[in-house]
């Protein structure tokens, strides 16, 4: 079985979505949250096939590298939130995934030996986006990763008028695996959203118009995939580079005894013939 897929999310996300969506040429996804360009993201795959969309992220270093990779994207360095301020606090805690706008969270990490920097960003509503961005284009899929303000993201939007096929919505607390859903659930569905599928960390919904796709998410991921993850294609590279160093080095080392060898022999033939 030929191995065509490689998955970078964290959870399988990518490989979930693009067994509803693998037939859809060159799509547009949202990313609220989007953290780094590749490692545990849940574009990268569909940007490597040739999709573009929105990568929102307002953690600056993770912003910046956004930019460097993915150039043929949108990418802002905001908070999506439901408030009229437009600006809000933001607890950044470097080198990883968590930052967020609640103190409460942030404090908690503390614990966790995961200090933070507060920082004003700018904010704007799901909506707002869409209606700069998105007029005339479907958004295939919308994830949402915010850290314990999903339900400010989700109703922040305009759901009559900007209707992604697939949201992928964070549905644990950060670091847990406690459920957090209820605050939002409910109102996704009371904007005909039906729930698909759980991976225990996110939570799936499709669309009543494109129900037809909600058959893809009936079991997790398998061997009918047809995949391999990012960490294994990095370590199978490693490997190969560290064949290549050794084969390298061996015959570096076959060379160096064959001239060795030489010297010695010819060393032998002058030692022989030289009192002639």
């Amino acid at each position: 079985m030929t191995l065509s897929f490689i998955s970078y999310a964290q959870n399988f996300e990518d490989l979930m979505l693009w067994r509803a969506l693998k037939n859809v040429p060159a799509g547009f996804y949202v990313d609220v949250g989007a953290a780094w360009p590749r490692q545990d993201s849940v574009t990268a795959a569909f940007y490597d096939r040739g999709w573009k969309g929105i990568n929102i992220e307002p953690n600056p270093a993770l912003y910046s590298m956004l930019c460097a990779e993915r150039q043929r994207d949108i990418n802002l360095n905001i908070l999506i939130g439901a408030s009229d301020e437009k600006t809000t606090d933001f607890f950044v805690i470097e080198g990883t995934g968590l930052s967020t706008t609640s103190k409460e969270i942030a404090d908690e990490h503390l614990d966790g030996g995961f200090s933070n920097v507060r920082v004003q960003v700018e904010q704007e509503t799901l909506a707002g986006i869409f209606n700069k961005y998105c007029q005339n284009q479907d958004i295939h899929f919308l994830k949402v990763d915010a850290e314990g303000s999903e339900a400010s993201v989700l109703m922040s939007n305009d759901w009559l008028k900007f209707r992604p096929w697939i949201c992928v919505v964070e549905a644990t607390l950060p670091l847990k695996s406690e459920e957090s859903y209820s605050s939002w659930d409910a109102y996704l569905v009371s904007k005909e959203y039906t729930f698909v599928y759980s991976d225990g960390l996110n939570r799936y919904y499709v669309r009543k118009e494109s129900g037809a796709l909600a058959k893809f998410f009936n079991a997790p991921p398998n061997v009918f995939d047809s995949y391999e993850t990012y960490e294994v294609v990095k370590l199978k590279e490693r490997i190969k580079q560290l064949e290549t160093t050794l084969e390298t080095t061996l015959a570096e080392q076959e060379l160096k005894a064959k001239l060795e060898n030489i010297e010695r022999a010819k060393s032998a033939w002058w030692r022989k013939f030289s009192w002639r």
